[in-house]
């Protein structure tokens, strides 16, 4: 029996449902593996279907350090599930992990600051794997050691095709173009509601379907006057009833967004739901143009894109049929369970190796959110210095530096996503961190 320990921050959207249908299925299939799950935060919402399958689980341990190291000395395997989060960091940075195997899974592009990599992070694991080829263009990676390199590689992303057995497509009347996943406009384009209403189609629905607030969207809507043509669903039971009547998948997100395979694009292509997307790095890996989806260059064109599926139904069809095929080859859960099986076979035969991020200990939150940054959290120690130095020159010439560095991606804006918010949310006493939060206003 091989032991493999996840650790995940937390077991809310994408990949939560990414690591439960996996281990739901490896549960049936294969006896010699068991899995089991450190999560850092609590898991109000997720943690109930993790235990009803039956599985070894354990929440809120950012909290008990003692017993998610009595975890990691345990296991043959630990694969952490990567993303940059401030208990997750804190945890790298400041614990002495016991010896062990360790396997990092990207589930970042990690093309865009919050979301970077490093040298550091990818020689602190035996195999650092990535959930799509974009992370492959980041400029930390290119720019990487060839003895670092050999540590890479690519398992896909997917939450498997088993929910859609017996699925099928629901008659309605009008035009439904869906949208389920991420609303936060950290990762959603901005101009989402802008574009939905230069959208020219008689009878038209916006279906949206999100965990997330969706308080802004309502806003805007309301502002463009298209509010009647919105249908704001939130959090639902299933998503196969929506899936069921969406003619087209409307997916812009901004450009610097930090998705990778992106389930939702996924699942709307395996219920033959065409997606329609902006021309960004994860997308064009994930969307062949005009064969399994559409993908645009400019906003205009993804309004036009839409409108044409409309006129044609014929094109929208095919692009349909074939989104299905690729999708339930591209999304198969047996695919990417061989490619762990591969990756955990090789890696059982090196032996386990005490992990030390560096000699010195990372003692506020603002040092483990500077350290998580890399390159650019060089801004950040500079603000500091200036302000110990009482330099004003240097502190402005720093806080417009800072607040260029925020401006250039909306993820710095987002309670979540790896900003200034989120870190705050975990130490919120921290001076800086306080400082910079209200650049960010």
């Amino acid at each position: 029996m091989i032991n493999i320990l996840h650790i995940t921050p937390h077991l809310g959207g994408g990949v939560g449902t990414v690591v439960l249908n996996w281990l739901k299925k490896e549960k049936e299939v294969n006896k010699g593996i068991q899995h089991k799950i450190a999560c850092l935060e609590e898991n109000n919402n997720s943690m109930q279907e993790f235990l009803d399958f039956g599985m070894l689980i354990h929440d809120g341990l950012y909290f008990n350090p003692s017993l998610l190291l009595e975890w990691i000395d345990h296991a043959d395997i630990v694969l952490m599930h990567w993303w940059n989060h401030p208990t997750l960091f804190d945890v790298l940075v400041n614990s002495e992990l016991p010896a062990c195997r360790l396997i990092i899974w990207n589930h970042v592009s990690a093309l865009n600051p919050p979301y970077i990599l490093s040298d550091k992070l990818i020689q602190f694991a035996d195999r650092f794997i990535f959930t799509s080829p974009v992370s492959y263009e980041a400029e930390e990676i290119i720019k990487l050691p060839d003895h670092l390199k050999e540590k890479l590689g690519v398992v896909w992303s997917s939450c498997g095709t088993e929910i859609f057995k017996g699925f099928k497509k629901k008659q309605h009347e009008g035009f439904n173009v869906g949208m389920t996943g991420t609303v936060d406009y950290g990762k959603l384009h901005p101009d989402f509601i802008k574009m939905c209403s230069n959208i020219n189609i008689p009878d038209v629905r916006f279906i949206v379907c999100s965990g997330d607030s969706q308080e802004k969207m309502k806003k805007d809507a309301i502002k463009l006057n298209i509010a009647d043509k919105f249908s704001f669903n939130g959090r639902v039971p299933s998503i196969m009833p929506y899936l069921a009547i969406y003619d087209v998948f409307g997916y812009p997100l901004q450009p610097k967004h930090l998705g990778t395979c992106e389930q939702a694009i996924g699942e709307a292509m395996i219920a033959g739901v065409v997606p329609v997307v902006l021309n960004n790095p994860a997308e064009r890996y994930i969307i062949e143009n005009e064969v399994t989806g559409i993908i645009a260059n400019s906003q205009d064109e993804y309004c036009r894109a839409i409108e044409y599926l409309y006129y044609h139904t014929e094109t929208r069809n095919r692009i349909a049929q074939n989104a299905i095929k690729a999708a339930r080859e591209k999304y198969s859960i047996m695919r990417k369970m061989k490619a762990w099986e591969h990756i955990f076979n090789d890696i059982l035969g090196q032996s386990k190796k005490l992990r030390i991020w560096d000699k010195r200990k990372y003692k506020t939150g603002s040092e483990i959110f500077i350290e998580s940054l890399a390159k650019y959290g060089n801004v950040f120690k500079a603000y500091i210095r200036a302000k110990e130095q009482s330099d004003e020159k240097n502190l402005k010439q720093n806080e417009d530096m800072i607040i260029k560095l925020f401006n250039s991606n909306s993820q710095w804006y987002s309670n979540n996503k790896g900003g200034v918010k989120q870190y705050l949310r975990i130490f919120p006493n921290d001076y800086y961190l306080n400082e910079w939060n209200t650049l960010l206003n």
